[in-house]
């Protein structure tokens, strides 16, 4: 495996990392049990563990929902649809319906509750597996409310924060995210922010935000 820094030799992981670990069929899997399986330092935060509990215990509900509908003669794709507060969702189980498309409603629903199971097992594995103390939850009003111009998701907001007051730039850390529309489209936009914010030349800011495309 090749980083585009030859000094990466650390992670924080996102909520979406875990994830990654424990789902085989999505593309940054490989990599994800790469860096649990080599000797790299890794982090993460209370505050994504809980994010993480708090989006299968979702999923879970939102399953449960789903398997009253269509017992009631409702599709899949009409519950889907008419759920707007599903909006965050809805891709991750359009994804995953694909893959039970050939099979009846009832079957489907099934196989995506064994699966939020699986990766219930599997992101709390790998919790287990980050050996490094879980970073405490932080409050730094003006960090946060500087950061809304970039970092629409009050929660996403809270685990940069978090990261961010940990690290107080005192050495090179990779926050490592799959996520593309709060944190990597406006990565040295946030970057700029997070060093006005803490009284340093965007130079000399040791917290880089990285993607799996860094890791070749």
């Amino acid at each position: 495996m090749i980083f585009e820094e030859d000094n990466m030799d650390n992670f924080v992981f996102d909520t979406n990392v875990f994830f990654a670990y424990a789902d085989e069929d999505s593309k940054y899997h490989m990599k994800t049990h790469f860096l649990f399986d080599n000797d790299y330092e890794l982090f993460s935060s209370k505050k994504v563990k809980r994010e993480s509990q708090s989006v299968i215990r979702r999923h879970g509900e939102i399953l449960t929902d789903l398997s009253e509908s269509v017992s009631s003669g409702e599709s899949i794709e009409d519950y889907l649809e008419k759920n707007v507060e599903l909006e965050n969702d809805k891709r991750y189980f359009a994804e995953k319906i694909e893959l039970f498309k050939e099979n009846n409603p009832k079957d489907i629903i099934r196989q995506l509750k064994d699966l939020n199971k699986l990766t219930e097992l599997g992101v709390g594995e790998a919790f287990q597996r980050i050996i490094n103390e879980l970073i405490n939850d932080h409050q730094n009003i003006d960090l946060e409310q500087a950061l809304r111009m970039h970092i629409t998701n009050r929660e996403d907001r809270h685990i940069l924060v978090d990261v961010v007051c940990w690290h107080d730039n005192s050495f090179e850390c990779h926050f490592l995210t799959a996520d593309s529309e709060d944190f990597l489209k406006r990565r040295r936009a946030i970057r700029r922010t997070i060093a006005n914010c803490i009284n340093c030349e965007i130079g000399d800011l040791l917290l880089k935000i990285i993607s799996y495309r860094d890791i070749k």
